[in-house]
């Protein structure tokens, strides 16, 4: 089986639901607690894709919410595969870019 290890990273405005959405994600629960993330949390989920002999390691970084990116939150994105924008259909400004 062919090992890939991938890091993601998911980033938004303040209270749109990133955290939840990878807890949900990474461990199936769910809580309506907010608690905010400080810097970046990391959390890692195995995911197979067993008819292509697959197993895809994601390493999900959780990037705290920030009204503007900068230097700090640039650097989280060095060597990501990807980045997944997390934005909020309640919150219009979660949904202005530029």
């Amino acid at each position: 089986m062919t090992r890939i290890t991938s890091k993601i990273c998911v980033v938004g405005d303040f209270a749109v639901g990133k955290t939840s959405v990878i807890e949900r994600f990474v461990n199936n629960q769910f809580s309506d607690k907010y608690l905010t993330t400080v810097g970046v949390k990391i959390d890692t989920k195995e995911v197979s894709l067993a008819e292509r002999s697959i197993a895809v390691k994601l390493i999900i970084w959780d990037v705290a919410g920030a009204e503007e990116f900068g230097a700090k939150e640039f650097a989280y994105l060095r060597k990501s595969s990807t980045s997944m924008p997390s934005i909020s259909w309640n919150c219009a400004i979660s949904i202005t870019w530029g």
